[in-house]
């Protein structure tokens, strides 16, 4: 257990050949997943802080060869730290926790083969297996549907690895981080895990094994068009985009008519940060005594929080 005024200490470990050694301390979230950058008095030490208090505390050692070769190790988190004092010292030896490897930071082979010894790693060939929740690495969800991520934590044997936790991390359109969780495989090393809201990427890990999966969520519209006009007039499309993470800007929304068996573009314009949008078509100039099928469709952006959205179908009878 990890106690406030208490002192880590890390073992730098043994490397094979010369290599220069530098040491990132990071204070991280209860889950271990997001992480600031600290520099504490001494590198192989640090006592924890009334600030350090439930935080984990974890490191990040890269052995540079004489070679430039760069290899960068992470040591496992530590326990939440706790407010109420107990001994907790992080080194080698019958003392250490059961959550740390008895050398943290010892790897013979590091700079042969990039693969710490003694770090908490995943077993050789773990993998990720996603059932059809997952096609080519993307989910996808309606407007206010949410989205389950379900799959298989697999060794190199294609074996099931039970009762383990996952980290998650996701990130919205624009790389903006949201709140991690842990997700934990069953008794056949199944795992789920519930997207709401906009799309994102999601990443799972489970220690220093990843895979990122894409939640593409389709945006809605709604379209306001009068079931009759006369031709020559002035027409107006209205309606609003729904389901917010509007950007400033707003967004582009196309108006398209239906003709000759296609979709075709009638006038492009943009929707206001609060979702409405206008567009007027000048001089209605379509052929009289006949009717059109009209859509509204949002024009993608990279900053809007869905993939796509259409309205419904909307009939207008164009008279003379």
């Amino acid at each position: 257990m990890a106690v406030q005024d208490e002192r880590l200490t890390l073992d730098q470990g043994r490397w094979e050949g010369e290599a220069d050694l530098d040491f990132q301390w990071k204070r991280c979230d209860v889950n271990g997943v997001r992480c600031d950058a600290f520099t504490p008095a001494h590198n192989y030490d640090y006592q924890l802080s009334e600030r350090d208090v439930g935080s984990r505390v974890a490191v990040d050692v890269t052995a540079i060869s004489r070679g430039g070769k760069q290899t960068t190790v992470t040591t496992p988190v530590s326990d939440v730290v706790k407010a109420k004092p107990r001994s907790f010292t992080w080194l080698e030896g019958p003392d250490a926790p059961a959550e740390v490897p008895a050398n943290p930071l010892t790897a013979s082979n590091v700079l042969a083969s990039g693969n710490p010894a003694g770090l908490l790693l995943a077993p050789a060939g773990t993998h990720f297996r996603y059932d059809k929740s997952v096609h080519r690495g993307k989910a996808r969800a309606k407007y206010r549907r949410p989205t389950t991520i379900r799959g298989t934590l697999l060794d190199g044997n294609n074996k099931p690895l039970p009762g383990l936790e996952l980290q998650v991390q996701s990130s919205g359109k624009g790389g903006k981080q949201l709140p991690g969780k842990v997700v934990r495989t069953d008794k056949q090393g199944r795992y789920r895990y519930t997207s709401r809201g906009p799309s994102r990427n999601v990443n799972l890990a489970y220690r220093n094994v990843a895979s990122d999966t894409k939640v593409a969520v389709g945006g809605k519209i709604g379209l306001r068009v009068p079931r009759k006009a006369k031709r020559g007039r002035k027409l107006a499309f209205q309606g609003r985009v729904l389901g917010g993470h509007i950007p400033k800007k707003g967004v582009a929304v196309a108006i398209q008519v239906h003709r000759k068996g296609k979709w075709r573009l009638v006038k492009n314009g943009r929707a206001k940060p609060n979702g409405k949008y206008r567009i007027t078509w000048p001089k209605l100039t379509a052929a009289a005594n006949r009717q059109y099928k009209f859509r509204a469709r949002v024009i993608p952006d990279s900053k809007w929080g869905y993939e796509h959205a259409v309205s419904p179908t909307k009939k207008m009878a164009v008279k003379s």
